[in-house]
């Protein structure tokens, strides 16, 4: 949601993305590397978007399952990358951390929760 409270989709990616193919209503979120739904989540931030929820088009990958998770912003349903990818709803942040253990836990901050 945009600071005059119009519902927007911001459109990130761990790719460079196109501006023209954007439809009405998205926002694009520069490429900057790194976690998709991290960079999301920061430029909402930084530019005064509320986050509502997280909802990639494919599985989120342990670290932004972990970080979405933590500010309350994943959607019931919400699935982790794996073979075969494993509901969100099952897995503890234990074994988010066993899945890509450098870079979730406690330890890896990306924000202060309380700015989501």
């Amino acid at each position: 949601m945009d600071a005059s409270g119009k519902t927007v989709t911001l459109i990130s990616a761990t790719v460079e993305i196109d501006p023209v193919h954007l439809k009405p209503g998205e926002v694009l979120v520069p490429f900057e590397g790194g976690h998709a739904e991290i960079q999301k989540i920061r430029f909402a931030i930084a530019n005064g978007y509320k986050v509502l929820y997280v909802n990639p088009n494919i599985p989120l990958c342990p670290t932004c399952a972990f970080q979405a998770r933590q500010a309350g912003l994943t959607l019931r349903g919400a699935m982790v990358s794996g073979k075969p990818a494993v509901p969100l709803d099952t897995l503890t942040d234990a074994d988010l951390a066993r899945m890509e253990p450098r870079t979730t836990g406690p330890d890896f901050k990306t924000h202060d929760k309380k700015s989501w």
